[in-house]
């Protein structure tokens, strides 16, 4: 779609750090969000999530088509954004977009897997863009990671590093303001009003009657807090630097720095290799049973394997 268009928000954070609440925040506030029929089937301990299953089917297969997923999210080769790869996706990209969010209003899109995959999305969507960049502390978000997939504390922590990375890098140049989870959690109405102060100074179109703050502050619920200090557990000196890269951004930026980027931890860029060259050796693997051939030979290799075990007849 083409022509005026007013603001579009792109709500930037990792997994399991708050960016569904900040979300709702939002969508109270005034702005659009996708169609109740295409959201994502919330969890008790995250009823709403916010995000549009459409746009995450396309996003995994962006992720695919660069070689990552979003759970061994690798570095990513410089200009990948505009590869013939990812460039084959743009009219569909496009349409996407516009199907989720037909209106001419201001609207907020989130998807932790924007992290990594902002530049593309920055290049396809056609209007004014901003960033809302919420997080959490690493330690947190790995202990909640851990209690929803059953992933071990140290991947959480990796995912964390390389997300929050990705995401500083993604969102440099757009206005962005920066939130953290506990604040949020905190003091919902000064965040409501923080945002609401912001957007109008983007020039975003408040809805009929005004931002309506109050209903904003009302979609947080402070028992979403259920951790404690997130650098407890969490004793690498790389990571308690890019916390405090975190808490010197707080706040309206005008256009997101460019940041040098911080030493990594190394363990973590080498968990994430590993758990990526696994996830290519299963799809490789389910895509070997799933042709004819693998399928007509299933018998012969059962009856091989039943041979093997019994042993010789005596």
């Amino acid at each position: 779609m083409t022509g005026t268009r007013d603001t579009f928000v792109f709500v930037v954070g990792m997994h399991r750090s708050g960016t569904s609440a900040l979300t709702g925040l939002l969508g109270a506030l005034g702005l659009a969000l996708p169609p109740e029929s295409d959201l994502l089937t919330g969890q008790p301990d995250n009823p709403t999530h916010y995000e549009s299953t459409s746009l995450i089917a396309l996003n995994d297969r962006l992720l695919a088509a660069a070689g990552v997923t979003w759970d061994a999210p690798g570095p990513l080769a410089p200009g990948w954004s505009g590869s013939p790869a990812l460039t084959a996706f743009d009219a569909e990209a496009r349409a996407a977009v516009d199907t989720v969010f037909p209106g001419p209003g201001p609207a907020v899109w989130k998807d932790p897997r924007l992290c990594h995959l902002l530049p593309y999305w920055r290049r396809v969507v056609s209007r004014p863009q901003a960033a809302v960049l919420v997080w959490r502390r690493p330690g947190d978000v790995a202990r909640s990671l851990v209690h929803r997939d059953g992933t071990t504390q140290s991947a959480g922590l990796a995912l964390w590093e390389r997300s929050t990375a990705d995401a500083l890098a993604g969102v440099a140049g757009l206005p962005v303001q920066v939130v953290a989870h506990d604040r949020l959690l905190a003091d919902p109405a000064g965040t409501a009003e923080t945002l609401a102060t912001w957007l109008t100074g983007l020039g975003a179109s408040p809805p009929e009657g005004g931002w309506d703050r109050a209903a904003a502050a009302g979609v947080i619920d402070p028992a979403l807090d259920s951790t404690g200090d997130g650098r407890s557990g969490c004793t690498a000196p790389e990571l308690d630097a890019l916390v405090d890269r975190l808490l010197g951004l707080e706040g309206v930026h005008a256009a997101f720095p460019e940041l040098e980027p911080l030493p990594s931890t190394g363990w973590g860029p080498d968990l994430l290799d590993e758990r990526l060259s696994r996830r290519r050796a299963e799809q490789e693997l389910a895509q070997i049973r799933s042709m004819a051939r693998y399928r007509v030979t299933a018998p012969l290799r059962r009856l091989r394997a039943r041979m093997r075990t019994t042993g010789p007849d005596q």
